[in-house]
């Protein structure tokens, strides 16, 4: 018998930079009209600042945006690369050269 999923509750709605935002207890779902783009997840700087991670990104380190129109705009390239990829049958290195280009700025990474 496969166990239930838990539902989540919904907490709020919110639009910025147009981005619909769902928020929920521990993290906020993006849709850029009605195309679900991915989930980001809040944390926090050593410096007590406020900061998301994309959802997809499981590092130990994950890479931080500082915004959370900053992180949905990430999750907006990524979606674009995967279409166009999957549209034009990039190789493996052409997607690579392209995500590079295409690469959102970051909050500084803070060493250890």
């Amino acid at each position: 018998m496969a166990a239930k999923k838990a539902k989540r509750e919904l907490l709020g709605k919110k639009r910025e930079g147009g981005f619909t935002f769902h928020i929920y207890e521990n993290d906020t779902d993006v849709y850029k009209g009605q195309r679900h783009l991915g989930t980001i997840i809040g944390m926090r700087e050593r410096s007590g600042r406020h900061c998301f991670r994309l959802g997809i990104d499981m590092r130990r380190k994950p890479r931080k945006y500082r915004g959370r129109v900053k992180a949905a705009t990430a999750l907006l390239i990524i979606d674009d690369l995967k279409a166009a990829a999957k549209k034009n049958k990039w190789s493996l290195d052409e997607l690579v050269i392209h995500a590079w280009d295409g690469k959102p700025e970051a909050s500084p990474r803070q060493e250890d």
